[in-house]
């Protein structure tokens, strides 16, 4: 009797663990529970009213890889104008920004849809849509 009762503590031991590690996970909180929603920051576009806005136009070049943003008219006093171009690259966005002179006017930027590195290798940005 005495060599079994080694050999029934460790059972116990090994039962009463399973039990309480069982129980234990079973009180955790699942993870199914609703997320908290982050607040989405949408900034404000096209404040400026319709008759104060600039004309502009966009031009495609007939090779597909490049266009023209062209600024017509200015109505307000200015030197430069901030451009922003955002445009859908197969299933990626992809944008061009940069800042044009209107010195005179009309003035006309030519864009590259793609890259090019330092060496002259360009890269062109295929189904573009947008």
């Amino acid at each position: 009797m005495k060599k079994k009762l080694p050999l029934i503590l460790v059972a116990l031991l090994v039962i009463g663990g399973g039990i309480f590690a069982f129980t234990k996970s079973k009180s955790k909180p699942t993870a199914t529970d609703e997320p908290s929603k982050k607040k989405r920051i949408e900034e404000p576009t096209n404040i400026i009213a319709v008759a104060d806005r600039p004309y502009m136009r966009i031009l495609p070049h007939s090779d597909g890889h490049n266009l023209n943003l062209e600024v017509v008219e200015v109505k307000k006093d200015a030197d430069s104008v901030e451009y922003e171009l955002e445009y859908q690259a197969g299933s990626l966005l992809q944008g061009a920004f940069g800042q044009l002179s209107i010195d005179s006017l009309p003035a006309t930027k030519k864009i590259l849809l793609g890259s090019c590195s330092a060496g002259g290798a360009c890269t062109y940005h295929d189904d573009v849509q947008g």
